[in-house]
């Protein structure tokens, strides 16, 4: 009997520890890290888009699903709405692998926080939704090269370090966040990584500003 869907918040994070596809332990293991995606929890996001008024809870990510965008009915290869729903039927009974959540918390100094994400979501998902997934293996590359650089060791003014016409899951969250301003604005997000997400990465490169994350919790 399949697990029931916990209640989660817009901002919540969910891991991905993969072990139905070759090409998510090659992520794993390019970044040294058991999660090879991220994505976002969005609740209840008709301030997203007046379609998403079917289920409570849906996810934005990058990435590839076997069933299409819940925004414009596409299969697609990048940014994409999709209904938690039908991911977490994939983890919770289906054996594609494991689901971890770091629950987002807003901070005193911030007390509009969620006014403030849900409009950072909004304007990045406009400038993104179509953008497709990044497979330049020069970034992969430089993603492999400076992963044990600090952020401030990164070069983060070029436009290579933060792209906007294609991501990969972790680049898109850590763009929306940069929107919203929870991450400084100097963050290299074509260049993160799922790991860099974890609680658990020594040394942690993401400041938070505004807002705290919980540490990952498994789910199932």
């Amino acid at each position: 009997m399949q697990q029931p869907i916990p209640h989660f918040e817009t901002g919540d994070l969910l891991l991905y520890n993969t072990t139905k596809y070759w090409y998510s332990r090659a992520i794993e293991w390019f970044t040294s890290s058991d999660y090879s995606h991220v994505s976002m929890v969005l609740r209840r996001p008709t301030w997203l888009d007046p379609s998403l008024c079917e289920e409570e809870y849906y996810v934005l990510e990058s990435g590839s699903e076997r069933f299409p965008d819940a925004v414009s009915g596409d299969f697609k290869f990048g940014v994409q709405v999709c209904p938690l729903s039908k991911v977490w039927a994939e983890y919770a009974s289906q054996g594609y692998g494991h689901l971890y959540v770091r629950r987002i918390r807003f901070l005193c100094p911030n007390p509009n926080g969620d006014s403030a994400l849900i409009d950072g979501i909004k304007t990045a998902y406009a400038k993104v939704k179509a953008c497709p997934y990044d497979l330049n293996p020069c970034d992969w590359i430089k993603c492999y090269f400076d992963e044990h650089k600090t952020l401030q060791q990164i070069e983060a003014t070029s436009q290579r370090d933060q792209k906007t016409t294609s991501f990969w899951c972790s680049a898109l969250m850590s763009f929306v966040l940069v929107v919203a301003g929870f991450l400084d604005k100097s963050v290299p997000w074509t260049v993160i990584t799922p790991y860099d997400f974890s609680a658990f990465r020594a040394p942690q490169r993401l400041a938070f500003q505004g807002c705290a994350y919980d540490a990952e919790v498994k789910l199932c």
